[in-house]
Formats: structure tokens, C-alpha cells, sequence
């Protein structure tokens, strides 16, 4: 996952990923300033660097794929329900003034303005409901979010700084269109950011759908 290669790949092939990765995060990258600290820089070239050494000794590559799959079949699990307990009851819809007072909303979630209102857009009950206990934060979600506001994809580029094509493909979760996935989170971070939702979780989990589909 690190270097963003396959579990077939060949030695060439982790050598060329090895290569393209490692000069990602090189210091004189500008990019990368405005996306990751110092700190996190360091420690992605360090999993970079243990990557690399794993997966081109042929002993220890051998070793991590036996562990990696032992870890899979631990992961699936069977979740039974009784049937003499009664389903929980749904929660009722939250307030707007829920989302706001919270910790971890602590101002209000939606600070793009309308061009033509000094008002900020009122958040529907049923949509902040839905942030409140959202857990995937695909990009289906993030578009619904933001057009559930009438921000045009230009404003929300001009105040990330973000391109209109990178913007659409992470709606779209076009993959192919999207540099490394450094920049991913960064540009995910950069975006929740801006709608005031809860960053951190916003891009592990969008990132965790990314790596999904890398091994499907």
C-alpha cells in the first residue's frame, strides 16, 4: 500500500515504485508544503525506506505476504444477533444547533458564503444528522454536502486552491485522474477544511475507500 503497488508486483516494478515515492516527498517538493508537516514527511520516507527493504529481500517479502493474509482471515468476523432483543430504537433527527455546540464541530460547518446573501445556507435537520453519524465520507457524500449548499465547484477551488479536475475526480472517485495518495489526503483534508467537517476522519476514510479499490 506505501508504495502503491500490487502483492504480485516484481522486483523491478517496487524498484521503479520505490523511486517514484521516495522522490514525492523530497524536500525541495513545494507541493508538499501545504499538505503534510515536516514530522509527517519524515515518517512516510521511514515507511517508504522499510517498505522497500520488506519487499525486495525475497525472505522477508515471503514472511510479510504469509502475515499480511493471516491478518486477513483474523479480520473476518460473525456477528450474531439475538432474537429476543428488541432492535434499538432510531435516534431522533438532530438539531442544528447540535452540530455547532459539539467539540467537534466548534464553529459553524459550512463557512463559503453565497455570493449574493450574507447568509450562511441554513443545514437541514436530516443532512446534519447525517454528518453527525457518517463514517464512510465517500466522495458521493462530500458533493452531496457541498451541493446541498450551492457551492459551485469554482469557489470551493478558488478557496482550497485546488483544481476544478482534481475537485471532480474526488467527488467521482476517479482514481486515474489523481496524482499519488499523499496528495489525496491532502487535498481531502484541504476541502473538509473548508466545510468545517472533522478533517482527520474526513480523509482516513476516504483514503481507506481508495485503498479498497486498489485491491479489488
Amino acid at each position: 500500500d506505501i508504495l502503491e503497488i500490487n502483492p504480485q508486483a516484481s522486483l523491478q516494478e517496487i524498484h521503479e515504485a520505490y523511486v517514484r515515492a521516495k522522490s514525492s516527498f523530497q524536500q525541495d517538493n513545494l507541493a508538499l508544503y501545504t499538505l503534510i508537516s515536516p514530522e509527517e514527511r519524515e515518517t512516510s520516507l521511514k515507511e517508504i525506506e522499510n517498505a522497500y527493504f520488506t519487499l525486495s529481500n525475497s525472505e522477508k517479502r515471503q514472511l510479510y505476504d504469509q502475515n499480511a493474509a493471516a491478518k486477513t482471515a483474523s479480520k473476518i468476523e460473525f456477528k450474531v444477533i439475538p432474537i429476543h432483543r428488541e432492535p434499538p430504537s432510531q435516534p431522533p433527527p438532530a438539531k442544528v444547533s447540535s452540530l455547532v455546540i459539539t467539540s467537534e464541530y466548534p464553529h459553524r460547518p459550512f463557512p463559503i458564503r453565497s455570493k449574493n446573501s450574507s447568509e450562511f445556507p441554513e443545514v437541514k435537520p436530516s443532512l446534519a444528522h447525517e454528518i453527525e453519524i457518517e463514517t464512510e465520507w465517500s466522495g458521493k457524500f462530500l458533493k452531496k454536502v457541498r451541493e446541498a449548499y450551492s457551492i459551485p465547484l469554482e469557489e470551493l477551488a478558488g478557496t482550497t486552491k485546488i483544481t476544478k479536475t482534481y475537485l471532480f475526480a474526488l467527488e467521482e472517485e476517479n482514481y486515474k485522474k489523481l496524482p499519488a495518495r499523499v496528495y489525496i489526503r491532502g487535498f481531502v483534508t484541504l476541502i473538509a477544511k473548508a466545510l468545517k467537517l472533522p478533517h482527520e476522519k474526513v480523509a482516513t476514510a476516504y483514503l481507506s475507500r481508495y485503498d479498497r479499490s486498489r485491491t479489488e
